[in-house]
């Protein structure tokens, strides 16, 4: 038999904490010598999250459309 084990944590508001909002880019993340023909892996990655009172409101995390030349511009 199959076993599936699901954790559920709930956060309790730490109000002192206020809006926090954390951003980062990868610079082609996923990019390795492996897979060095695969174009799609030369793309960067950014994301950001939003939290109020240390709980998380939105995240977002995706592949950038265009292929950045620098990690400044990634």
């Amino acid at each position: 038999p199959i076993t599936i084990t699901i954790t559920i944590t709930i956060l309790r508001p730490d109000i002192t904490r206020g809006l926090q909002c954390y951003v980062d880019a990868d610079f082609a993340g996923s990019w390795s010598s492996a897979d060095a023909e695969d174009a799609s892996s030369v793309y960067s990655r950014t994301g950001y999250a939003i939290l109020y009172a240390g709980c998380p409101i939105i995240w977002v995390s995706k592949l950038q459309t265009e292929i950045a030349l620098s990690t400044t511009e990634a």
